[in-house]
């Protein structure tokens, strides 16, 4: 005999993730040279659906792109948006400041939160969000020859509420 009684559990919904992996290095001319590979899944693949669909064309989405993230992007490709995971890959240049011989470089190399999302001046808790998310973003940097890491970001962790929502940097 089916148990259901028709109750869902929330307790463990399904991921919705968005991996973005980056490996960069300079050039001979100290531009940041960059590849990328962006795989998202479910409520993560479809929002990327949804932008990419909203753009005119491939040219205006990665137009987009390169503004929201100020860089040059080439070699652009995404997976077959038919499936339920949707992958990106794309290389990208970037100019770094680059004065009197030190790179100044932020640690995430592509801005993946430009504003905050809690906007509302007031707001009633608790704060909902409309679905469990996970973003990971993982960056292996080659430093130039003769150059050496004089200094780097602390590696930091945030748990709220009972570890529901985690923010882990590590460098």
């Amino acid at each position: 005999e089916d148990s259901n009684d028709g109750c869902v559990t929330l307790s463990h919904p399904i991921h919705n993730l968005q991996m973005i992996h980056i490996t960069c290095e300079f050039d001979e001319n100290m531009i940041l040279q960059a590849d990328v590979s962006a795989n998202r899944t479910n409520m993560q693949a479809m929002l990327l659906k949804k932008r990419y669909r909203a753009a005119t064309s491939e040219e205006d989405y990665i137009e987009q792109m390169e503004t929201r993230m100020g860089v040059e992007i080439d070699e652009y490709e995404m997976s077959d948006m038919g499936q339920k995971d949707v992958i990106e890959t794309y290389s990208f240049s970037k100019e770094v400041d680059n004065t009197a011989g030190l790179i100044y470089l932020n640690a995430t190399v592509s801005p993946f939160m430009r504003e905050s999302i809690f906007k509302q001046q007031h707001r009633m808790l608790p704060v909902e969000f409309p679905f469990a998310e996970g973003n990971e973003l993982r960056c292996l940097l080659k430093v130039p020859e003769g150059y050496a890491v004089e200094e780097l970001p602390e590696s930091i962790q945030y748990n709220f509420g009972d570890s529901d929502i985690v923010f882990r940097y590590t460098v």
